[in-house]
């Protein structure tokens, strides 16, 4: 069953509100997981498709499970920023 966009949208943010340290972690990738990352410079979600075989992943990149590429695609301008962007100094002071 496909969640909902403002579902999808509320536990997409959630994961993203973890992402407060740098460094590499590893997470478990199943048959239906997209990946994002966020851009600095462009300061947005941009998608990066299907992981495969990836099990490490940067501080700047988001695992998302169950979600159909359509619906990701529909949604991800409406996700909130980085924490490691938005409390960031050039976030801060320089932009």
């Amino acid at each position: 069953m496909v969640k909902n966009d403002i579902e999808m949208i509320a536990e997409i943010n959630q994961l993203i509100s973890k992402r407060t340290n740098y460094g590499i972690r590893e997470e478990k990738v199943t048959k239906n997981s997209k990946c994002i990352s966020w851009s600095n410079s462009q300061r947005k979600w941009l998608y990066w498709g299907f992981p495969s075989n990836k099990t490490q992943f940067d501080a700047n990149q988001v695992l998302i499970s169950n979600i159909l590429e359509k619906q990701l695609k529909a949604i991800i301008n409406k996700l909130d920023v980085l924490p490691l962007d938005k409390f960031s100094f050039e976030a801060r002071f320089a932009r």
